[in-house]
């Protein structure tokens, strides 16, 4: 280039991330010959001015060599280029390939037609040379750069997803995309929880930090590129400000001139922005976008797994501290214990300084019993008005509230009353309990930046929720305690009345437990109304209140505060004597110290009987609890009173009727006395003369001396029971026993009988067991009972039969009976109705008690009969049917009772069956050891702590065996063998000595082979027994069988039914319900159950306590699941497959299940 032609040269670069045939060329190299500075243009539109029309096309340039006569330059570039002082000009494009990259531009102050055609043709040639240098350098360059950007992407991916921290992921995501997409400023914004508004959250450089203290925030479709690609989603990409006006561009990034705003998305929803800012313009191109897209992707995900888990840390946090605060909760008992906690946990959990608990009291007051002001806890205010108040608010709409920031304004339009200051913040949560809200719990801030979010109200709600199960709680603790402890004073009080049967003390006792119980009480006085109801009379006092009641011996009705309270019947409570009374004294006494009272009337069934006071010299010193206290004692006192009044009467009656009863019994001896002798000559005389001995009689003479006779014989019986009734009833009666015959007073009753139905068409029979036993009892008190049994059998028995029978009863051990002998007595009579069974044993009463009844009689033969037979420990009884007869039986013991009858081990259960082993052993644990290995085996153990009443026992229960210690307390093991063996009735009882001493040559002489040494093993216990006694021959039992295929069961009941007591079901319900009832030794259930999963009902069976151990026989259709057979470790089990067992297999295998089970 000649060094005359061009004296300035311009390279510009076109930008390839613009849209073709509208891109702007910048400027990137400049040479002046003058070195004047360029006052041009830095960047040209690339097809416009000297650059139109050469670009992509292989054209030579435009050269314009005389720019004042060149009419190709249109006026614009014509201006420029003048007003700049050039005269020719010249531009050449940089081609690549058919691509424009740049374009050289040439100028000329000095000359026109500066440029020769050699001159285009060198600078074609520089500028394709300079095309092939720039391409390559930029293909390395963009290969650089675009390594630069995917290794930050990578690292930013990476960064992502080990940062667990929001702020310190976006922070580090917008330093590493500035820094390797060498962007001047990036941002990045996220929605708040309205979704309304994009929150900046994280800023590079110091901009970005004073942006980040301004809380900046941009609305969601406003005209802001970052507005509006929060809104649609999209990237928005904004080339250069200078020249789009179709965005507001955020002025506090004032330098900005390009900027690219990529959404970060989760699905379709928009959780934030990336904003990115260049100072440049069109500083980003598409490879950029794609790769920063991808990126926001990968953010967004980052950003919300971040996100959850500082949410899932937030709530470990949040259930921490809950957990913390229920545990302190927890182990409160009272109510104060409670606050006091609940105080605690305000201050150091919640970490808050103003906070209340309030809780709905009796009156549907809301008590205050914690508030927490400025840190610190204040006393409790009065209760607050229901109605009044953000607690009423929040406790009537039984929702919580969130105050933050407009507190006032919240309550107006909540129109809540307010009472106190209204905080910035507040959170209020209500206690509720089910459907009763029980309180309300609050807690808040005077601080403006204190706001109430949803983990603050899950806390509190959560916090409120326990609160008021443990206040519930609490409450009724207190008043579970309250009530125990009224319960416990009304006990004391109760004990204190009736400790003494004297008044006079009960009363004392009862004032001195007030005045001791009662907090405060220094003083306890009783009065009651004399007995012409004039007076009050201290009947008993205690502290002070004895001085009162030696100075007042007696208050009139109605007069003085104590004679109103009587009058009135209403308790009264004096809190202040002085303020109360109008400067008065209660007693009316100058010197009287009381200052508190509580005044009570006495009253029984709506009367009054006196008034209790209790006195205290302090003023205030009780509340409406004592005067309930005293009114709970008032009423124990009044009962106590009229206890002791109406004992007094009682006692007085008794002593009446014991005089009244001595002098009739006395009456009856006399009157006896005084008849039997004029009847003993009347019936002796009459009889000598009916014997002829006074000569012969005529028939009229004969007729009338049986009348005497008889009539006399009748009225001896008569004065005779009379007599035996008084005796009974005065418990003068006694039995002489010895051991008798019944068999032969039953004859002599028999004899007797006969003569009382001689002129009826009745027989009378006896029936006697061979061999009947001898009875302990008086021989004349039980021919009594027979004879007025027969008797009264002959009375109602108009035809048919009387029989008189006597069996033998061993012992019974349901009912304890010993071994006995039973007589009945049966008729074939009119019988006796229902409505009169209760009341045949009472004295002088009769089925027919009318003037007009048929059979005469006292009524007083079957009670005298009742009482003679309990005397010998037996018992009477009747069944009968009108119309059909009655029989009356009675039991007479065949050996005097033992003073210590034996008794069974603690938790032995009787049982009819079994043989009875009689254990004697001082030791009870010996005894239920005993028991525990017997009863397994069928036998019932009786125990006997000693040998002192070793025989009696022995009679009464007839033991198969019996097991002796020796060292015994009394009488020794020795002494009680001997005794047994010279017995005649038990002597053959065989005998096992249980000891722990070894003397068993001693026991060899003495004829004992059965020896066993403690500790005495199970097994040797049962074999040896099993060696000695003789088990009676029982039914094989019961077997419950268990299947739905009816064929199979009839198979299986009558391989069975001539040995077994078979009970077939075919449903699994039926079969438990068999089980139940039949108490079966083995069951045999197929798997065929119509009703329920037989393997199910298995399992059933070995989870009962009844059942696990019942052997169970199966009869299986199929092969049995490893988890089927589990089930069959349970207990003795027995498998039979069902197509192919026999009549044998099936009874081998009961066999050996029965076996097992034994």
């Amino acid at each position: 280039m000649q060094e005359s032609v061009a004296e300035i040269m311009v390279v510009f670069l076109d930008d390839p991330s613009q849209p073709a045939g509208d891109r702007w060329a910048n400027i990137q190299a400049i040479w002046d010959r003058e070195d004047k500075p360029y006052d041009g243009p830095r960047q040209l539109k690339t097809n416009e001015g000297i650059l139109r029309g050469i670009e992509n096309t292989p054209a030579d340039g435009n050269i314009f060599n005389d720019i004042e006569q060149d009419y190709h330059i249109d006026p614009l570039t014509k201006s420029m280029l003048q007003e700049r002082g050039f005269k020719a000009a010249a531009t050449f494009p940089l081609m690549a390939g058919r691509r424009t990259v740049g374009w050289l531009t040439l100028g000329s102050r000095n000359y026109a037609n500066a440029f020769s055609d050699s001159d285009a043709i060198y600078y074609e040639t520089l500028t394709d040379q300079a095309a092939t240098s720039y391409e390559s350098i930029r293909l390395i360059e963009q290969t650089r750069i675009r390594a630069r950007r995917l290794q930050a992407a990578n690292e930013v991916s990476r960064s992502a997803s080990s940062i667990l921290s929001p702020s310190r992921l976006l922070k580090s995501v917008s330093e590493q995309v500035r820094e390797a997409f060498a962007y001047d400023h990036v941002q990045i914004f996220t929605a708040n929880e309205a979704g309304d508004r994009v929150v900046l959250r994280a800023s590079t450089g110091d901009l970005g930090q004073r942006l980040l203290q301004e809380d900046y925030d941009i609305m969601i479709g406003d005209q802001t590129p970052v507005g509006q690609a929060a809104r649609t989603g999209n990237a928005v990409i904004v080339r250069d400000t200078q020249v789009e006006l179709g965005y507001i561009i955020d002025r506090r990034v004032p330098e900005t001139r390009s900027q690219m705003v990529l959404p970060l998305k989760r699905g379709n929803s928009v959780t934030g922005v990336i904003d990115m800012h260049s100072y440049q313009p069109n500083a980003f191109d598409e490879e950029a976008q794609a790769i920063l897209q991808s990126l926001a992707g990968e953010i967004a995900v980052s950003l919300e797994n971040t996100n959850l888990f500082q949410e899932i840390q937030k709530r470990v946090t949040e259930l921490t501290r809950t957990n913390t605060m229920m545990q302190s909760i927890t182990r409160s008992e009272t109510l104060d214990d409670l606050y006091d906690t609940v105080t605690v946990q305000f201050l150091r959990e919640l970490n808050t300084r103003y906070a209340y608990v309030g809780v709905i009291n009796e009156e549907n007051m809301i008590e205050i019993p914690v508030l927490i002001e400025s840190g610190e806890r204040l006393p409790a205010p009065d209760p607050i008005p229901m109605g009044q108040g953000i607690s009423s608010y929040v406790i009537q709409s039984r929702q919580q509230l969130v105050i933050n920031g407009d507190g006032a304004d919240r309550m107006e339009e909540l129109g809540a009353v307010i009472i106190g200051d209204i905080p910035h913040s507040l959170l209020a949560v209500p206690l509720l309990l089910g459907d009763e809200v029980i309180g309300v719990v609050s807690v808040q801030d005077n601080d403006p930046a204190t706001v109430y979010d949803q983990s603050q109200i899950r806390l509190l709600s959560t916090l409120a929720a326990y609160l008021a199960v443990k206040i519930k709680n609490a409450q009724l603790l207190e008043e579970a305690q309250r009530r125990a402890g009224e319960l416990s004073f009304l006990f004391n009080v109760t004990r204190a009345a009736v400790e003494s049967s004297d008044l006079q003390e009960s009363l004392t006792n009862v004032a001195n437990l007030l005045r001791n119980e009662i907090d405060s009480a220094e003083s306890a006085i009783i009065y009651l109304v004399d007995e012409h109801g004039e007076m009050l009379i201290p009947q008993a006092a205690v502290g002070f209140g004895r001085e009162i009641a030696a100075r007042s011996p007696g208050q009139s009705l109605g007069e003085g505060i104590i004679g109103n309270v009587f009058v009135g019947g209403h308790s009264l409570l004096i809190n202040d004597v002085k303020r109360d009374l109008g400067g008065r004294t209660l007693f009316g006494d100058e010197d009287d110290r009381t200052q508190s009272a509580v005044l009570v009337p006495l009253r029984a069934q709506d009367e009054s009987i006196g008034v209790l006071t209790v006195e205290s010299t302090r003023i205030n010193a009780f509340d409406e609890t004592t005067v309930n206290l005293v009114q709970t004692a008032s009423s124990t006192l009044t009962g106590a009173i009229n206890t002791s009044r109406l004992l007094e009467e009682v006692n007085e009656a008794y002593a009446q009727l014991a005089e009244t009863d001595e002098l009739k019994t006395q009456f009856l001896a006399n009157m006896s006395h005084e008849l039997r002798t004029p009847l003993n000559s009347i019936i002796g005389f009459s009889r000598v003369m009916l014997k002829g001995i006074n000569g012969p009689l005529n028939d009229a003479q004969q007729q009338d001396l049986n009348t005497i006779y008889t009539s006399g014989r009748h009225l001896l019986g008569l004065i005779n029971s009379i007599l035996d009734m008084s005796k009974i009833t005065a418990g003068k009666m006694e039995v002489h026993q010895e051991y008798i015959s019944i068999e032969e007073i039953v004859d002599t009753v028999v004899a007797a009988g006969k003569g009382l139905i001689k002129d009826k068409p009745l027989g009378i029979f006896k029936e006697v067991d061979g061999n009947l036993p001898l009875v302990w009892g008086d021989e004349v008190k039980i021919r009594q009972v027979m004879f007025n049994l027969i008797s009264n059998a002959a009375k109602f028995t108009f035809e048919g039969s009387i029989t008189i029978r006597a069996r033998r009863q061993n012992y019974n051990p349901k009912t304890g009976e010993p071994p006995r002998v039973q007589i009945d007595v049966v008729d074939t009579g009119v019988g006796i109705p229902d409505s009169h069974i209760g009341t045949i044993f009472e004295a002088f009463r009769q089925v027919d008690g009318s003037t007009t009844r048929q059979v005469g009689g006292t009524g007083l033969g079957l009670p005298i009969s009742k009482e003679f037979v309990e005397m010998h420990g037996g018992h009477m009884w009747v069944d009968t049917q009108v119309g059909v007869g009655s029989t009356f039986s009675f039991t007479i013991p065949l050996h005097p009772q033992p003073e210590q009858p034996a008794a069974l081990p603690k938790g032995a259960e009787l049982e009819e069956s079994g043989p009875i082993i009689l254990a004697v052993d001082d030791t009870p644990g010996v005894l239920d050891l005993y028991h525990r290995y017997l009863s397994k085996e069928g036998y019932l153990v009786v125990g006997l702590s000693d040998a002192s009443d070793l025989i009696p026992n022995v009679l009464n229960l007839n033991p198969a065996a019996i097991l002796m210690d020796l060292n015994l307390p009394g009488k020794s093991g020795w002494e009680a063998i001997a005794e047994v063996q010279k017995h005649e009735a038990v002597g053959n009882i065989p005998i096992i000595i249980c000891s722990i001493d070894d003397e068993r040559q001693q026991a060899l002489e003495i004829g004992i082979e059965n020896y066993l040494i403690k500790p005495i093993l199970e097994e040797d216990l049962i074999r040896m027994l099993e060696e000695i006694v003789e088990r009676p021959v029982e039914a094989s039992g019961s077997i419950v069988l268990i299947d739905g295929d009816r064929a199979n069961a009839t198979k299986v009941a009558d391989m069975l039914g001539d040995t077994y007591h078979v009970r077939s079901t075919g449903l699994g319900y039926e079969g438990l319900q068999a089980i139940d009832e039949e108490s079966p030794i083995l069951i045999i259930m197929s798997l065929d159950i119509p009703d329920m999963d037989a393997v199910g009902l298995m399992a059933a069976l070995r989870t009962h306590d009844v059942t696990k151990d019942l052997p169970i026989l199966i009869i299986a259709n199929r092969e049995l699941t490893e988890a089927d057979k589990s089930w069959l470790e349970g207990g003795p089990t027995h498998v039979l497959q069902k197509d192919s067992y026999t009549s044998q297999d099936l009874l081998d295998g009961m066999a050996a299940l029965l076996a097992k089970a034994r």
